[in-house]
């Protein structure tokens, strides 16, 4: 038992070790530079300019993505902030700054909402997959699947009892890995969450334009997508679920895709 602890254990230090984030090249140290002199130089329009220049030829560079998190942040546009804050700890998971910021921006948030139940079992059951990436969490679970599969052929190789405790802890371990790769996976995957950009958004019984609001949902809430539908002027509608139950619809332009 201490063996597999062990094993697995080592497996999750080697994974975390080498991280695939996308940092900034050489070549783009100078213009990096200079947009975090403009932001603590609260040039802020100018930070923006840079960090999204930058973002254009580094789109997976989970530190800029939070710069710009940072930059909207200080200009007050909470939703655009909470968006880019989110998508960073997509790839950088581990950045302490980025976790006090956000906890800060979500005290700010006007729309009070209660974790989902996903959230709950990741939070309760699975809460270290929060320091990993997809992609590290991938790794992990391959690398464990080789190990068991190994195990269980070297077991029936050699003719030896098959269900001993150590086997069963192996087979306990890798479900477990299993099922937290594809709940973080539902939780992550781009497209099925979003945040409300926008200051105040109405969320509609239907993608008809002259319907009443339903409520309103407000800049930095996390919602689900669960249909998508062209229609009319508007262009895209994005229906919307939160965790107490509310559903209705709500224009593409006001959500930013995760």
């Amino acid at each position: 038992m201490k063996r597999v602890l062990k094993i697995t254990f080592l497996l999750l230090l080697i994974v975390t070790s080498f991280s695939t984030e996308a940092r900034v090249t050489d070549a783009q140290v100078a213009d990096y530079e200079q947009a975090k002199k403009a932001y603590y130089d609260n040039d802020y329009e100018k930070a923006l300019q840079g960090f999204h220049a930058l973002l254009e030829q580094n789109e997976d560079s989970g530190h800029i993505l939070y710069n710009l998190g940072n930059v909207y942040f200080k200009m007050g546009k909470i939703g655009a902030a909470k968006w880019h804050y989110e998508k960073a700890r997509l790839l950088i998971p581990r950045n302490a700054d980025l976790k006090i910021n956000l906890s800060l921006l979500d005290s700010k948030l006007i729309d009070k909402i209660e974790n989902s139940f996903s959230d709950y079992l990741v939070a309760t059951f699975y809460f270290w997959s929060s320091q990993l990436t997809m992609g590290e969490l991938g790794w992990v679970l391959f690398i464990f699947t080789i190990f068991y599969w190994t195990w269980c052929i070297q077991k029936l190789w050699r003719k030896k009892r098959f269900w001993t405790a150590e086997t069963f802890i192996i087979l306990i371990i890798f479900i477990y890995l299993t099922g937290g790769y594809y709940l973080k996976d539902s939780l992550e995957a781009y497209g099925h969450y979003g945040i409300v950009v926008n200051p105040e958004v109405d969320v509609k019984a239907s993608y008809l334009e002259k319907d009443e609001p339903l409520f309103q949902i407000h800049q930095g809430t996390k919602v689900r997508l669960i249909d998508q539908q062209d229609f009319g002027e508007g262009g895209r509608w994005l229906r919307i679920s939160l965790p107490q139950g509310q559903k209705g619809w709500v224009l593409s332009k006001d959500i930013g895709l995760l």
